[in-house]
């Protein structure tokens, strides 16, 4: 009977061993998915960092337009030379050309004397005179 107390032993020795190597085979696969993972979570929050930097530039460029349009002295500075409007009392200026722009006049074609029908043309134009 020792020897089946032996043996039976020395399964439940390879029956742990073979948990304990099976458990550490799921312990090092889920590290390497947990670290793919990690890796692509780590390259989209890099991408989406940039698209939020794009959209705070964005956005502070925006709010420097607003605010510059709303000061009084844009409408100095860009309205009236860029925009060319005119304040009361001003004496706008229109410049004119120095030449005057000649037009043509359209000629409508004067109809000849002789009129000839088509088939005389045709004849005219094959065999001659």
């Amino acid at each position: 009977m020792q020897k089946n107390e032996k043996k039976s032993r020395l399964e439940l020795r390879q029956i742990l061993l073979i948990l304990v190597v099976a458990a550490a085979f799921y312990i090092v696969f889920d590290l390497g998915d947990r670290i793919s993972a990690a890796n692509e979570m780590n390259a989209k929050y890099r991408e989406m960092a940039t698209r939020v930097y794009g959209l705070q530039l964005t956005e502070t460029m925006l709010y420097t337009q607003i605010a510059r349009a709303t000061q009084p002295s844009f409408l100095e500075d860009y309205i009236r030379p860029e925009g060319k409007l005119v304040q009361p009392g001003d004496i706008p200026i229109i410049p004119i050309p120095g030449d005057p722009i000649q037009t043509t006049q359209m000629v409508n074609p004067v109809s000849g004397g002789e009129t000839y029908a088509k088939w005389e043309i045709w004849w005219d134009l094959f065999f001659g005179e």
